[in-house]
């Protein structure tokens, strides 16, 4: 994971402030939790909004793709170098035997 940029945090900021204003009465906006889909895919966008009737649970690290209505991730423009195809590898991927 790369290194967030303050542009990223602001915009999160604003976002879960307004998402929080818009939101049904007892529904919530979570920041940087896991989605569980299956047990080796827990994907962590950067805000949700959830259900009601979890909302107000505190303990919970993670939320089923049930109880989640929106999920939001931030995405910044990248240099066309830090594409994942572009980067350099290391040697031995690279070399044929």
């Amino acid at each position: 994971m790369s290194p967030q940029s303050r542009f990223h945090d602001v915009v999160i900021r604003h976002l879960a402030d307004a998402l929080e204003r818009q939101a049904p009465t007892g529904g919530g906006v979570a920041a940087h939790m896991d989605v569980t889909i299956a047990p080796r895919q827990r994907p962590r966008p950067d805000l949700l909004v959830i259900d009601a009737s979890i909302a107000a649970d505190m303990r919970r690290t993670t939320y089923t793709p049930h109880e989640v209505h929106l999920v939001v991730e931030v995405v910044s423009p990248r240099p066309i170098t830090s594409s994942p195809g572009s980067m350099p590898r290391p040697a031995s991927s690279t070399s044929k035997s």
